[in-house]
């Protein structure tokens, strides 16, 4: 058994979908699946109960998991503790946050981060999502944590996962007390916006899943700020869409309601320049991954 096997088996059961199972891990989907079955005739067991339209863990892969979670955890630490004693972790790397940090995983990562470089100086710079390309360009900074991934010949990028899109409405808005809404519910509404320029990827989705629900939506600002826009949404102005995670941070006059247009989830990721590797960057990476891959999943308020 090798520890490629373990990685893919944990994606499979993390992910319960070879097809993004197989995305996630940057390989084809029959290359997964015979690894997987491989990995079962080795160990004599089932680990999943598969058909054509479903995956769940099997009782042995039920039991497998936390000994592989375990197991690559173990391995991690060795990786660590062997650089640490070629070298100490000094320095300084500089993060981008921009003002849609994601506050779910952020600050585990900068706990991680920092146990692990008690010596090293960790700056969080907030920067404007369209500004962070050249501020990586230039070496202002040296790592974007942001919505969405950018595309860019000169960076190397890594989605870490995606984050449900919800939609935030002016207190006493007949829609509020809803557990979740769709679109097409929320049809004749003024929106407020970001400028297509600052977040493309994001604006096009919005617009091409409302063109998909049936109607233009009604674009009665654009506003680049968060803060802005909230404020207007507090003023009953419009409403506006930005990630769940927003619901962690209550405001006076707004209420969160989660979309339930699946193909509006936001991308949350990580970006940095290719050919300029660092120890620093590199422990960051991987407190990264690490704590994405065990980060529990959004309670779906769309379910049911």
């Amino acid at each position: 058994m090798e520890l490629r096997h373990i990685r893919y088996f944990m994606a499979v059961a993390e992910e319960l979908n070879f097809n993004r199972a197989a995305r996630r891990l940057h390989m084809a989907q029959p290359p997964l699946s015979q690894q997987i079955k491989a990995l079962e005739v080795e160990l004599g067991v089932q680990l999943f109960h598969r058909d054509r339209r479903h995956v769940e863990l099997s009782p042995a892969g039920k039991v497998f998991y936390p000994r592989a979670v375990e197991i690559l955890e173990r391995v991690q630490i060795a990786v660590e503790e062997a650089r640490s004693s070629q070298q100490r972790l000094i320095g300084r790397l500089c993060v981008a946050i921009g003002p849609l940090a994601n506050f779910r995983l952020l600050p585990d990562v900068i706990r991680d981060f920092q146990r692990k470089a008690p010596e090293a100086r960790l700056n969080l710079v907030d920067i404007r999502l369209h500004e962070q390309p050249e501020a990586l360009r230039s070496g202002r900074v040296d790592l974007c944590f942001l919505y969405p991934i950018l595309g860019n010949d000169g960076f190397a990028s890594e989605q870490l996962f995606m984050e449900t899109a919800a939609v935030a409405l002016p207190e006493g808005h007949p829609l509020e007390q809803s557990r979740c809404v769709s679109l097409k519910e929320l049809a004749a509404e003024r929106w407020l916006s970001m400028p297509e320029e600052i977040a493309p990827a994001i604006v096009v989705r919005f617009r091409q899943a409302c063109q998909s629900a049936g109607f233009q939506p009604v674009i009665c600002a654009e506003i680049e700020s968060l803060e802005g826009r909230l404020q207007m949404v507090a003023a009953g102005a419009g409403i506006t869409m930005m990630p769940s995670t927003m619901e962690g941070t209550p405001r006076p006059g707004i209420s969160y309601v989660r979309l339930r247009e699946n193909e509006l989830s936001i991308p949350v990721g990580l970006i940095w320049r290719k050919n300029s590797p660092s120890a620093l960057l590199e422990l960051f990476l991987d407190c990264s991954r690490r704590l994405a891959a065990v980060l529990e999943p959004e309670p779906d308020a769309c379910a049911g």
